[in-house]
């Protein structure tokens, strides 16, 4: 073998090394994008497998309240009316001062039970959410919590509600609801605010009150900031807690469609 035919050899060894290198780097790039893709994938399908099952919870939980709400309505309420007229024409019958007094007493008892169990109805499953929808819905909250003048609420852009559909509406109403439960328990305010604005099919609600604020961290997270996460991740959505100097405030970015 002469010296050229041996640099050739050795630039055509040199020229196989660097394709075996340049293959080996090839296959090991393509390898570790099918192997990350694959856990890409096997992450996706478990959040996927995740949120379906935390949305089978809520509507399980949801249809055991609007269950429990139907009993209370067409069942209790109904023998608790009908008990309690009797009792009162059974007083209209009794001339004895005594027995009416203790009438009266269970009288008054039995009007009570029954305001309990339609207040207990109407908080578990709201009738006016089903028949009129969520504006009307949170229109409602707003003139029961004004009702008494301890605690103003105010709600800009309520006809945005107007045309969410059912399967959001309800999980809408409850973090709301849960806000303002929040707010009536531990923020001493003494006002509510709640925005709502429509821009690119996104709907944006701030919610902020002018109380003592609540500061939480990880390990102090409540069953009602949980509940809200849940329903926020159903939704698809997104919040955020504003640093506010006096009070909370929330902002909710929520897919409208």
């Amino acid at each position: 073998m002469n010296e050229s035919e041996i640099i050739i050899f050795v630039f055509v060894s040199i020229g196989i090394m660097v394709a075996l290198v340049v293959s080996l780097v090839i296959f090991f790039n393509f390898s570790q994008k099918k192997i990350i893709a694959q856990k890409e994938r096997n992450h996706l399908l478990k959040m996927n497998f995740q949120k379906e099952m935390l949305e089978s919870t809520i509507n399980t939980q949801e249809a055991e309240r609007s269950r429990i709400a139907r009993e209370l309505h067409d069942d209790i309420s109904s023998k608790l009316n009908i008990i309690n007229v009797n009792v009162d024409f059974i007083k209209l019958k009794i001339d004895d001062q005594g027995l009416q007094s203790s009438i009266s007493s269970i009288s008054s008892a039995l009007k009570e039970s029954l305001e309990r169990s339609r207040k207990i109805s109407h908080e578990l499953m709201p009738p006016i959410l089903e028949k009129f929808g969520l504006e009307d819905a949170i229109n409602d909250l707003m003139n029961q919590i004004n009702l008494f003048g301890v605690l103003k609420m105010n709600i800009i852009g309520s006809e945005h509600f107007k045309n969410i559909v059912d399967q959001k509406k309800l999980h809408i109403f409850r973090i709301i609801q849960e806000l303002i439960n929040n707010t009536i328990k531990h923020a001493e305010a003494t006002n509510i605010k709640i925005e709502a604005f429509l821009e690119k099919e996104i709907l944006e609600i701030n919610y902020s009150d002018d109380g003592k604020g609540i500061v939480s961290t990880k390990n102090s997270i409540g069953i009602g900031t949980m509940n809200i996460e849940s329903r926020v991740q159903i939704l698809n959505a997104s919040w955020e807690n504003i640093p506010q100097e006096t009070g909370i405030k929330y902002k909710f970015k929520i897919p409208y469609a």
